[in-house]
């Protein structure tokens, strides 16, 4: 296992250009590798006329090492040009599947760069491939692996089932949300009630502060809204949402909204969200930050592409969803390779999705092999708070823009913390 690690999101995670690089570097010293062996040779020509002819044997020798190693750091600096063609286009034909691609502009980009690979087109084609389907696969090959473990005498079975779970879903290009796209289909019937009178709060301090405020207790509150009031008279606001609940005749936050969620359908917790925004006060056109946790992630990953909200920031722990977000909005994702949940986002968006600073934060929840497996610990809140942890003491300039974010809200005058439960109304 590699460990946490911060990334910009994407396929691609190589710079082309530093590849580049590397090659002109290696040129280089291959240039002086033949500089070398030519001195060489003339020092053993010099020693062979003064008789010394086993000394000049063995500068004879190291000359023939020093053109052998001049060949290498050249065929070396050929691959790693290759290397970077191939992730270039790699990143292009990724593009291309991406909504209002350019298509003649990207195919004319790509034909210039196969123009440069030293390797026939065919056979950059399938190394490009090859990447596409190692990031396919990135989050399901922690996750596999844990399942086989886990279920003991059935972990072969668990396997399969897995495997044909993640090819429909890339099949039938679930998991990743077009910009513009909204929840479907009729509002189910749901009852709305703070469960508590609302309270002054504070802004949170750190990314796991932020997610910690999440729901998820054993209590009747399953999504929490802050409301900031600042200083030049705007209103800010927070809005956290709950994961899945246990099935009851009643819950809103159950495994039928999950499905219809996930089908691009409204649900009774989508409803519920909404409402629970208008009684907490938020207005078309205010500014949002929305922090979501499974089935309350694809709950706001909707919510941030509303164009009704000016949506600053969209923070997701095992979102099964990702939506394509505008270039004003910060979008952090949370991911643990070991979730069998993300395989359902099929990977997400090929490219950085949201503002210059969004960003994936990755993890592998639980490396060991232990009967604990079976409980799928990769999907764990604590764990993923865990992941969060580090990540807030990370340098990683990435996470800059997060701490800016919330010293923006701990600028507010006042902060009002509101929660509300949801119940499903009786059905006809």
């Amino acid at each position: 296992m590699s460990g946490p690690s911060i990334s910009s999101g994407g396929a691609i995670t190589v710079d082309p250009d530093e590849l580049r690089a590397a090659a002109q570097r290696t040129d280089a010293a291959a240039g002086m590798m033949t500089d070398a062996a030519d001195c060489l040779l003339v020092a053993a020509g010099i020693i062979e006329s003064a008789c010394a002819v086993g000394i000049a044997a063995d500068g004879n020798e190291l000359a023939v090492r020093a053109r052998r190693a001049t060949g290498d750091g050249r065929a070396l600096a050929t691959d790693l040009r290759n290397a970077a063609i191939i992730y270039e286009i790699t990143e292009l034909r990724l593009a291309l599947q991406q909504p209002g691609a350019d298509a003649d502009a990207l195919h004319q980009r790509i034909r210039h760069l196969f123009s440069g690979f030293s390797a026939t087109s065919y056979l950059g084609t399938l190394q490009s491939d090859a990447l596409i389907a190692q990031w396919r696969s990135r989050d399901s090959r922690s996750t596999i692996g844990q399942v086989f473990r886990g279920a003991g005498p059935f972990g072969a079975t668990a396997v399969a089932a897995l495997w044909a779970l993640q090819g429909i879903v890339h099949a039938t290009g679930r998991g990743r949300i077009a910009a513009g796209t909204s929840l479907a289909g009729p509002s189910p019937a749901v009852t709305v009630t703070q469960t508590r009178l609302p309270e002054p709060a504070k802004a949170p301090v750190s990314l796991t502060d932020a997610f910690s405020r999440i729901p998820n207790s054993a209590g009747d509150a399953r999504i929490r809204i802050e409301k900031y009031e600042m200083a030049d008279g705007e209103n800010r606001f927070a809005v956290y949402v709950t994961g899945t609940r246990e099935d009851t005749p009643t819950e809103a936050f159950d495994g039928e909204s999950n499905l219809q969620l996930y089908f691009g359908a409204q649900s009774a917790s989508s409803v519920a969200v909404a409402e629970a925004m208008r009684q907490a006060g938020v207005q078309p056109g205010d500014s949002i930050i929305n922090y979501g946790y499974s089935q309350g992630a694809m709950i706001t990953e909707y919510l941030a592409m509303d164009p009704r909200y000016q949506v600053e920031g969209q923070y997701t722990l095992g979102g099964p969803v990702e939506g394509e977000m505008g270039a004003d909005t910060l979008h952090v994702a949370v991911r643990h390779d070991d979730d069998p949940v993300v395989l359902l986002a099929d990977g997400g968006f090929a490219g950085q999705n949201g503002s210059g600073d969004s960003m994936v934060i990755r993890d592998t929840a639980h490396p060991e092999v232990t009967p604990e497996d079976a409980s799928i610990p990769g999907h764990s809140l604590e764990r993923y708070l865990q992941t969060t942890r580090w990540a807030d003491g990370s340098e990683d300039p990435r996470m800059d823009a997060v701490r800016q974010q919330l010293a923006e809200l701990a600028r507010a005058q006042r902060v009002t913390a509101y929660e509300f439960g949801a119940e499903r109304e009786a059905r006809p």
